[in-house]
């Protein structure tokens, strides 16, 4: 071992010390997983119940129950529940007329799913770059991207380098962070392009008055087993548009349409609606989510005071002006360790703390190498940076309720 090598190894596990301390100084734990939800009796009488009751598939009142509580908890008028996030966000692109071959803006700087629906979509997914302040879309840097690559024709944006539409934008609420959503409303309504949301993460997240999810034409949350309220697998869209909310509805039916016996549909449709068990599994949770919220809030101040005098490492505080569910919480590498990102996180996991790193860039998956990009420069940097360390609202100091 040279010794330019023996310092940098000396590097990593000073790094790994000085996050792992941090960890424990706050949990007062030796070992702790990324995320885990919060699952007791209240869980499993509700489903016990739903069970009793004969209702089991996708039909039910729990169903109908947990749509209300979305409803009321976020202020949409609709919320359509349906098996996963995923297919919260192929159904909203579906539902809001995407054209076949156009493109989705979309970060390459998110979870994997992102990408999928908008390809299950027959759309193309266009990858654009992430802002270091709040990890969601730089709308200014897109803003001049668009200016370069595109032309307005008869009210639709047409990408001249690639000959498709850009139909959509599909801003990410990265770990339950809000961006800028209102340049980027504003970039939306001059390029006529739909703002449909991924806030599969920001369930619990405002900015302005305003859910996550309800700023642009609809939003898809996930109740994977990994978010703050889970079903176990599940997910639903928002919106405020009563015909919009319709489709979706049906369309996660099969299309099929009411009838008292006879099983006609009047268009492709897919089975994507929630069952009864799941709903009956979230309105137990959603009791609790303003308690977790609470928790996870004392948990990221607690998180950001541990941090504040650290070498190696900057906590990820999130923009001033959104009020996030801190999902998961963020530490970011000093430049210095980025090469050694996974070196740090193999020490941090043999210790026992669930670190990890956030994702690879979806431009570059070998099945969206093909699909158009603007310069990633800050969402690569990001990706080599970033990392998420234990955020279960369980974790947090003087935990009540």
């Amino acid at each position: 071992m040279t010794p330019h090598s023996k310092v940098q190894n000396n590097l990593v596990i000073e790094a790994i010390d000085e996050i792992a301390s941090a960890i424990q100084l706050v949990t007062g734990v030796e070992k702790a997983v990324l995320h885990e939800p919060m699952i007791g009796q209240v869980e499993t009488d509700a489903v016990s119940q739903c069970i009793a009751g004969g209702f089991v598939s996708s039909v039910g009142p729990a169903i109908t129950q947990f749509e209300n509580m979305l409803c009321d908890y976020t202020g949409a008028e609709h919320a359509v529940a349906v098996v996963n996030g995923t297919a919260a966000l192929h159904l909203m692109l579906v539902a809001s007329d995407i054209r076949s071959n156009s493109e989705v803006l979309v970060p390459a700087l998110t979870f994997v799913a992102s990408g999928n629906a908008i390809l299950q979509a027959n759309a193309m997914p266009h990858f654009v770059d992430s802002s270091p302040a709040d990890l969601g879309i730089d709308v200014a840097k897109l803003d001049g991207y668009l200016a370069d690559i595109t032309e307005m024709r008869d009210g639709c944006c047409w990408n001249v380098k690639t000959g498709r539409v850009i139909s959509h934008v599909m801003p990410v609420h990265v770990f339950g962070h809000i961006g800028n959503v209102e340049g980027l409303k504003a970039l939306a309504e001059r390029y006529n392009i739909k703002i449909v949301e991924d806030s599969a993460e920001a369930l619990g997240s405002w900015k302005g008055g305003r859910h996550a999810g309800l700023f642009g034409t609809c939003g898809a949350v996930s109740f994977n087993g990994n978010k703050i309220v889970t079903t176990g697998g599940g997910g639903a869209i928002l919106t405020d548009d009563a015909n919009l909310a319709m489709r979706i509805r049906a369309l996660a039916t099969t299309a099929k349409r009411d009838h008292p016996f006879l099983y006609w549909h009047d268009s492709l449709g897919f089975n994507y609606r929630m069952p009864a068990l799941n709903a009956a599994f979230g309105v137990a949770q959603m009791a609790r989510l303003d308690a977790m919220l609470e928790a996870k809030s004392r948990l990221r101040m607690a998180y950001q005071d541990a941090y504040s005098t650290a070498r190696y490492t900057a906590f990820f505080a999130g923009p001033a002006d959104c009020q996030a569910n801190h999902w998961l919480n963020a530490i970011q590498l000093d430049q210095s360790l980025s090469q050694h990102r996974d070196a740090i996180l193999h020490g941090l996991n043999e210790r026992g703390y669930g670190c990890r790193p956030v994702w690879n860039l979806l431009s570059e998956l070998p099945h969206f190498r093909d699909c158009p990009s603007m310069s990633l420069d800050q969402a690569t940097d990001l990706a080599n940076r970033l990392i998420n360390i234990p955020s279960s609202a369980m974790l947090a100091p003087d935990l009540v309720g």
